[in-house]
């Protein structure tokens, strides 16, 4: 199984970061969570920081556990583990070249092909950390 990190980023406009998968990696151009694989002897938040660093420019300074998902591809198993993440320092920008764009809740879910029995409780998820988390001072447009 691989085991792959994912943070969630709330701007204080209630927005969250996604980022476009590259030309060059598999399934190039569709959107995601920023994040990336765990490697070996690695712990999760670790990872974390470090693709965060890598990817987009950005120091965790805090950050939550929110949820595994299992995922079955037909050639390989997956474990997303995915964060909230509450306080960093730094710019955000697409160090790989990648887009990055700031959406609403809707916009989100309609940019993931969530299994149907799962879409109410991502946008449950949703609800609860919009209204009850606290969001990064960030007001940065892509």
């Amino acid at each position: 199984m691989i085991h792959a990190v994912m943070g969630l980023i709330i701007n204080k406009k209630g927005l969250l970061l996604i980022a476009q998968r590259g030309e060059h990696q598999p399934q190039a151009g569709t959107w995601e969570l920023p994040g990336g694989k765990v490697e070996p002897g690695e712990n999760a938040l670790a990872a974390l920081q470090r693709e965060f660093k890598e990817e987009i420019g950005i120091e965790i300074i805090q950050a939550k556990p929110l949820v595994k998902i299992p995922y079955h591809y037909a050639d390989k198993e997956m474990l997303y583990d995915v964060w909230l993440i509450e306080q960093f320092s730094g710019n955000i920008l697409g160090l790989e070249g990648q887009s990055l764009h700031w959406v609403n809740r809707e916009q989100f879910i309609s940019f993931f092909d969530f299994p149907d029995n799962e879409t109410s409780r991502v946008g449950d998820m949703l609800d609860n950390l919009l209204k009850n988390r606290t969001r990064c001072d960030d007001d940065l447009n892509f």
